[in-house]
């Protein structure tokens, strides 16, 4: 099961990678829509990324309510609680 830490920075480095953020950009508190400019097909992407970076399938559900970095970093820790704990 991965730490929050560790999530938070595996996914600095997908949102780097995949879409050329500036590392001062990713904080916790940046808001996707609002400081990112992410739409709804970019949190599809990024959902996919994930998927590979986790080896989960995750439904798109656990991140409707995401708003911020934290947010998703929140859900992502959910659903490796729910993995391990299935496992």
């Amino acid at each position: 099961m991965m730490g929050k830490e560790e999530i938070y920075k595996k996914l600095k480095e997908t949102l780097i990678e995949l879409f050329q953020f500036e590392e001062h950009r990713l904080t916790l508190s940046s808001r996707l829509a609002e400081d990112l400019e992410f739409d709804s097909i970019d949190v599809i992407d990024l959902v996919h990324r994930l998927e590979d970076v986790t080896d989960w399938k995750i439904d798109i559900i656990h991140f409707k309510e995401a708003r911020t970095i934290e947010d998703v970093v929140n859900a992502v820790y959910r659903l490796s609680q729910e993995s391990s704990a299935t496992a």
